[in-house]
């Protein structure tokens, strides 16, 4: 989305199920993730989400792995640079959407929170060196102000999401599912 600020995000990859995670968030957040859905992805979307805020921030969501080093596939590989395991511990599962059909690019997007000062954070959270070129203007953004930003609808609705759940100390009990269906947008609670 050219000109447009948004959050990290993409498409799982094959390699995302293989990752064994240093640290899973709560049972709830995971039974959550798993509803609606043909089979166990929770711990593969959760991966997803974490290589995806690395590919394109530079940031880890991660801890050192004392035990033996891991395998882990090519792609992962920068990740694990110093000894380093993806951490899902603080990660929070908000939302879910299905882009309507007819639209150019269609996603079944997973939208996640962890608060700065609880997740297991790697680095320094301000130095975007080690980031992708695939996002530009990379930046913090006060809540406050992003509501002044050029943000895609979805983000928009998940930074209104976002200012209702904040202070967040647990997984939310209920997490919105927006499809389109017969011409109508529904929303279902998780």
């Amino acid at each position: 989305m050219p000109n447009k600020f948004v959050f990290p995000g993409g498409a799982v990859e094959d390699t995302d199920s293989e990752i064994k995670l240093a640290d899973l968030p709560p049972a709830k957040c995971l039974q959550k993730l798993n509803k609606k859905v043909n089979r166990n992805l929770s711990e593969t979307l959760l991966a997803c989400a974490i290589r995806e805020v690395w590919e394109e921030t530079g940031i880890r969501l991660a801890r050192i792995n004392q035990a033996k080093p891991i395998e882990l596939p090519p792609n992962w590989l920068s990740f694990a640079e110093g000894g380093y395991q993806p951490s899902a511990k603080h990660l929070f599962f908000i939302y879910r959407a299905i882009t309507p059909p007819g639209q150019t690019r269609r996603f079944d997007a997973r939208f996640f929170l962890a608060e700065l000062d609880q997740v297991d954070l790697v680095g320094d959270p301000d130095d975007f060196s080690k980031a992708s070129p695939e996002l530009s203007n990379l930046q913090w953004i006060p809540l406050s102000d992003a509501s002044t930003l050029d943000v895609p609808t979805i983000t928009r609705t998940i930074l209104n999401t976002i200012t209702k759940l904040l202070p967040l100390s647990s997984s939310p009990n209920q997490v919105p599912f927006k499809y389109y269906y017969h011409q109508q947008y529904i929303t279902e609670w998780l």
